[in-house]
C-alpha cells in the first residue's frame, strides 16, 4: 500500500503530538476518541494546513457520534470508526467508506446480538441488543458466545459501498456504563456523551453520580481547551434535554451539581474507558 505506519503511543501532550504529526509528514491518525479529539480541538491545531490529515481511524473505546462531528469539522476528512477487543483478535468490525455501520470480519467470527435479559438472538435492525461472538478460526482460546458487554443493532439491506458483508449498526456503548437513578430511570454514558462533547471547547469530562435517600446528585467536571465562563451554563443546559436527566429533575429525583472546569484534556492518566462514577452518600 506504499505507507508506513509509525507508533507514537498515547497523546499526554497534544501540543508535543502535533508537532510530531508536523515532523514526520503524518497523513493519516489512529486512536483513541477522547485522545484524537483534544488534537483536534487543541489551540495549535492551525499549524496542521488543511488537507494534511487525510483519513482519521478510531478505535479502543466507544465513539460518540458528537465526537466523530468534531474531528470531522476540525480537518475536514472521513472520520473511519473500529470496533473490536482483546478476545477477538484486537480486529473486529470496520466502518467502509460509507460510513452506515461497521461491516464483520465473517470468515474469522461469528457475531450475534442477543437480547440482554433473555439472551435470545435478535435477528433483524432496529432494536439493540448485547454482541457476542463465537470464534471460528483459533485452535489455542477458542470463545463461543462470548459476552461483550456493548450494544448494538443489525443494520438491514445493501450497504451503499457494494459489499455483501452483513453490517452491524454503531456501538451504542455498554451495558455496564449505565445507572439506576433514584426514580428508577437509567442515565448511561452515551447521552452524556452526545450532550457535552458537541460544545466546541469540551476535550473531556468525568461525571459523578451521589446517590442518597430518595435524591441523587449529578456533578460534571469538564475538562476544556479554554476557560470559557459560559461554557458552565451551556452544559448545564445541555445535560437538561438529556432525557432521563429531565425526567428526574420533573419529579424532584435529581439536582445537578454547579459544573466545574479545568483546562487541559485529562489524558495524563491511564487510557482506561470512561465510566459514571457512583458514590454513596
Amino acid at each position: 500500500m506504499n505507507a508506513v505506519g509509525l507508533t507514537y503511543g498515547l497523546v499526554q501532550d497534544p501540543r508535543h503530538t502535533i508537532q510530531a504529526i508536523l515532523d514526520l509528514r503524518i497523513d493519516a491518525l489512529v486512536g483513541i476518541p477522547v485522545q484524537v479529539l483534544a488534537l483536534a480541538r487543541h489551540a495549535d491545531r492551525g499549524r496542521i494546513a488543511p488537507g494534511t490529515i487525510q483519513s482519521v481511524l478510531l478505535s479502543t473505546d466507544y465513539v460518540p457520534r458528537a465526537i466523530v462531528s468534531g474531528i470531522r469539522e476540525a480537518w475536514h476528512c472521513p472520520v473511519f470508526q473500529h470496533y473490536g477487543m482483546t478476545e477477538m483478535g484486537y480486529g473486529g468490525v470496520l466502518a467502509c467508506g460509507a460510513h452506515d455501520g461497521y461491516h464483520l470480519r465473517e470468515a474469522d467470527l461469528l457475531f450475534e446480538i442477543v437480547d440482554p435479559v433473555t439472551h435470545e438472538p435478535i435477528d433483524h435492525g432496529g432494536r439493540p441488543g448485547e454482541i457476542v461472538f463465537t470464534t471460528l478460526t483459533r485452535y489455542t482460546m477458542p470463545l463461543i458466545r462470548y459476552r461483550t458487554g456493548d450494544l448494538a443493532s443489525w443494520v438491514d439491506g445493501p450497504c451503499p459501498c457494494g459489499t455483501t458483508l452483513r453490517r452491524m449498526g454503531w456501538v451504542q456503548g455498554r451495558l455496564g456504563e449505565s445507572v439506576r437513578l433514584s426514580d428508577g430511570v437509567t442515565l448511561d454514558l452515551a447521552s452524556l456523551d452526545e450532550a457535552l462533547f458537541a460544545l466546541p471547547d469540551v476535550l473531556n469530562f468525568q461525571a459523578t453520580l451521589k446517590t442518597g435517600d430518595g435524591q441523587d446528585a449529578l456533578q460534571v467536571r469538564l475538562m476544556t481547551r479554554r476557560r470559557d465562563t459560559r461554557l458552565p451554563s451551556q452544559a448545564d443546559a445541555a445535560l437538561r434535554r438529556v432525557t432521563a436527566i429531565r425526567a428526574a429533575l420533573a419529579n424532584g429525583s435529581l439536582i445537578l451539581a454547579p459544573i466545574s472546569m479545568e483546562n487541559g484534556a485529562g489524558l495524563t492518566g491511564p487510557a482506561a474507558k470512561r465510566k459514571i462514577v457512583v458514590e454513596r452518600v
